[in-house]
């Protein structure tokens, strides 16, 4: 890593931490060491978190994720949106495709005060194809499934974060990332500018990003979430199998896409889940391997260049020890 920036990883075989370890530096400007405690923006992993309160307040009974968003809410919409919350959930909307980094452009260009408001200058965008016949990814959908869990339940979403999903999972080093609050070991945050040259990144109003983009956390409390979802704990056998079953689209196409969260199968026929994202200022990696009980997870502080770090070789040589490689015959 040639920006000195951090990245830390956390990998756990069937329960038992085996690697935890922080690189690079949390705060490049004074020189601090990364260390495994260092908190960072997760960027669209926050999606995969927001999937999980929308499970778990359709668990008792606040709303019903096969109901069109316009069900619940009746301004500022579209006549042709007639997705529903899981079509919003599986980025099978038919929403236009928008980048996290535009959204975060527009975001903090603009003085939206709340999710609402972002989605009302959005009010008139049309679907680019018809609802659940194809998928891509469009930020707009998990504000969407924000706006709801607020009216529905008239609380914050921060507040419903907490309440539903951080507390009872256990995440102690997960929080929402509050711009003007002093948040513990929070690591500081960069991004390049159009030259390379690396830059403080700029902060973000949370009470609007939150349920796309809005989360800090650490690899081993990112680890410890993969645990759970690999161990089917903290929500019901219902809501797992709508969490982890990859979305249908007819007879043309398969997506790879769950609820915040991808299923694929590697060369070898090993099937995993992955979560992944990166925003300015962080990103983070989510991988787990049912069957060989592997998770591996990894945080930083410099968004946009995941692609350079050399997490598939990570993965490749922890999984092929553990399951290693069948010989073919000649």
């Amino acid at each position: 890593m040639t920006s000195k920036t951090a990245v830390s990883i956390s990998v756990s075989v069937d329960g038992e931490t085996v690697w935890s370890e922080g690189i690079g530096y949390s705060n490049r400007d004074l020189k601090v060491q990364a260390k495994p405690e260092h908190k960072y923006r997760i960027a669209n992993n926050s999606e995969l978190f927001t999937s999980m309160l929308l499970l778990k307040m359709q668990e008792e009974g606040k709303l019903d994720i096969n109901k069109k968003y316009t069900d619940y809410i009746t301004e500022n919409v579209n006549k042709d949106w007639t997705f529903s919350l899981y079509d919003l959930a599986v980025n099978s909307s038919g929403l236009e495709p928008i980048a996290t980094e535009y959204i975060f452009a527009e975001i903090r260009d603009s003085d939206y005060t709340s999710t609402a408001e972002l989605l009302a200058a959005h009010s008139s965008d049309s679907l680019v194809y018809p609802t659940d016949s194809a998928y891509a990814v469009s930020s707009l959908g998990y504000y969407m499934l924000g706006n709801v869990m607020e009216t529905v339940s008239k609380e914050k979403f921060h507040k419903l974060m907490k309440e539903y999903v951080i507390e009872p999972f256990g995440l102690e080093e997960t929080t929402i990332d509050f711009p003007n609050a002093i948040i513990d070991n929070k690591a500081t945050f960069y991004y390049r500018n159009m030259i390379a040259q690396v830059f403080h990144a700029p902060s973000m109003n949370t009470l609007v990003t939150a349920p796309d983009m809005g989360i800090l956390s650490t690899a081993d409390d990112m680890n410890k979430l993969g645990q759970m979802i690999m161990n089917r704990e903290g929500l019901s056998k219902e809501s797992y199998d709508l969490l982890l079953t990859q979305n249908k689209l007819g007879d043309k196409m398969d997506s790879p896409y769950a609820m915040g969260i991808r299923c694929y199968a590697d060369n070898m026929g090993r099937n995993f889940y992955m979560a992944s994202g990166s925003m300015p200022g962080g990103g983070s990696l989510l991988i787990i391997y049912p069957e060989q009980k592997l998770v591996i997870t990894a945080c930083g502080n410099l968004g946009g260049e995941w692609e350079s770090y050399p997490f598939t070789s990570i993965i490749g040589s922890f999984i092929n020890k553990l399951d290693p490689p069948k010989e073919t015959s000649k």
